[in-house]
């Protein structure tokens, strides 16, 4: 691989990314609508991919990116993906997460390396850390080994440990991650790179943030999905990304054009006190909202119900089509109120104190409520 002497979240490192093919991006290519759209698009010009090595990752979506929404981004059709809570907190949390994976396996990591692949320039990596070489002299690995480091939300670590409870690679519970790490190891020339995931919470005895439930594995670089890859990777980049040719667009794509309209002409009322226009706009949004959840509310029961008819006896969970889990669950709560009254009769007072009543007020918070007006 070849080594790029540039620091990353830069402008000079944000250009090259803007004109390479990235492993934050590899998932897009392997999710099964987009897969299939570059198969028909490639199959029209003569070129035949095999798309069934990318579609073995599971993957139905990636968070809705598609060929053109990537392709839009990269020419400036639609705004960059400016980030969100969970890549903040994976982004913040990233050294914590290496200094762990450091200690664990007692050595130490380079961290923020950006490198280009030496057999396809076009095919760039941004690791989060690269472990040295003479980690492992039992195998080949003349750049060393990627390390990818996350710090995901409760409900995904809770992915990757069911993954690991049925016999899998923990990453396996986020493909996603999966399609990125290969990434990497074909650019770092390695057998295998490392996936370290772990969360950081609040320690209720000290008050201040720690490390919890550590994940360290070594993912084995898969050459028969590498191959497809690079193949739809290579007729993707090359015939719509370095040649600025606008590639088809699937359903969502339109919507998402039809949201940002949207966006930006509520944006604009509201810059010029346009206020019928602004109040049109919500109302309609909201409309929509409403038939939506309608709408989710009714298949839902309907597959609640299919779920049920073939719920085995002691099951709790019923999984359909591979796809869509339905879970049965008996919880209880507490209501305090109830616990308070209660517990005052046996104390044998008429009622609650006002003193106990203002020891445990919250602290009052203005409310905001938007009510349409007949």
């Amino acid at each position: 691989m070849k080594r790029l002497s540039i620091a990353p979240r830069t402008p000079d490192w944000h250009a090259v990314r803007a004109e390479s093919w990235t492993a934050s991006a590899a998932a897009m290519l392997c999710a099964r609508e987009n897969a299939e759209l570059l198969r028909d698009a490639a199959a029209k010009k003569g070129v035949t991919l095999d798309i069934a090595p990318l579609l073995k990752v599971g993957l139905d979506t990636f968070f809705e990116n598609t060929p053109w929404s990537n392709w839009a981004e990269k020419v400036g059709r639609i705004p960059r993906f400016a980030g969100n809570e969970h890549t903040a907190r994976g982004h913040d949390n990233e050294e914590r997460v290496l200094q762990v994976f450091e200690q664990e396996q007692m050595f130490m990591v380079e961290r923020e390396v950006t490198a280009l692949s030496s057999e396809h320039p076009w095919l760039l990596a941004s690791f989060d850390a690269m472990a040295p070489a003479s980690s492992d002299t039992s195998v080949s690995a003349p750049n060393g080994f990627p390390v990818e480091a996350k710090c995901p939300a409760f409900q995904s670590r809770k992915k990757l440990f069911d993954a690991k409870k049925a016999g899998g690679l923990y990453i396996s519970g986020l493909p996603y991650y999966w399609c990125q790490v290969q990434h990497q190891i074909l650019v770092a020339e390695a057998p295998y790179g490392w996936f370290v995931a772990a969360g950081v919470e609040v320690n209720e005895k000290t008050g201040k943030e720690e490390v919890v439930f550590p994940v360290m594995e070594k993912v084995p670089r898969d050459d028969a999905f590498l191959k497809a890859y690079v193949a739809i990777a290579k007729f993707y980049f090359e015939e719509y990304i370095d040649s600025f040719i606008e590639p088809p667009m699937l359903p969502s794509d339109h919507r998402l054009l039809d949201l940002l309209a949207e966006k930006a002409a509520f944006d604009k009322a509201i810059a010029e006190a346009d206020h019928d226009t602004a109040v049109d706009l919500y109302l309609s949004a909201l409309r929509q909202e409403e038939a939506a959840a309608e709408r989710r509310k009714e298949l839902e029961a309907k597959v609640v119900a299919a779920a049920t008819a073939m719920r085995a006896e002691g099951s709790d969970v019923v999984l359909l089509a591979d796809r869509l889990q339905v879970t049965y669950s008996s919880t209880k709560s507490v209501s305090w109120q109830k616990v308070a009254k209660e517990l005052v009769k046996v104390a044998g007072l008429p009622e609650i104190p006002p003193a106990v009543l203002s020891a445990c007020e919250n602290k009052a918070r203005e409310s905001v409520k938007v009510k349409e007006v007949a």
